[in-house]
């Protein structure tokens, strides 16, 4: 009997699927060209249910190793299909990120039965699931939390 945890809905372990702005912080400090503010303003991470912010690793030690802010998961299979979802404007996605980009909260509520594991994602929550997965989006639990 086995349970699968996720970042998307875990009480229990959801601070310990990302590094903390804290411990970024400390990383920045490690080298000499990138701070936290520049890494913040690149990815600003995802919010945890205490509303500490969490930030996708593989993209700040790409960054840091790197020396530059930038995409680190167009290498991906993955991205491909999400990209796909965008341009043909599967469940209406397109439409929200430009919602996003304006800086309007898209709400949908998203669950961990939206596993971004399948072929292929069904759905408008699971492309959603899959995004913030690969750290495309960042989230905020509550719904209409205000997060600024």
């Amino acid at each position: 009997m086995f349970k699968e945890y996720t970042m998307l809905n875990d009480p229990s372990f959801e601070k310990y699927f990302g590094f903390t702005e804290k411990e970024v912080t400390i990383l920045c400090s490690r080298q000499s060209v990138l701070n936290m503010d520049e890494i913040s303003e690149w990815y600003n991470g995802y919010q945890a249910r205490d509303g500490e912010r969490l930030y996708n690793p593989r993209s700040v030690v790409c960054a840091l190793e790197d020396e530059v802010c930038q995409s680190y998961w167009t290498r991906i299979g993955k991205l491909d299909e999400v990209l796909f979802y965008l341009k043909h404007n599967i469940g209406d996605v397109r439409d929200d990120v430009v919602r996003m980009v304006d800086g309007l909260p898209v709400i949908i509520e998203i669950k961990k039965t939206n596993q971004p594991d399948r072929e292929k994602p069904e759905n408008r929550k699971d492309i959603y699931a899959t995004m913030i997965i690969y750290g495309l989006l960042s989230y905020c639990d509550g719904g209409t939390k205000d997060t600024k």
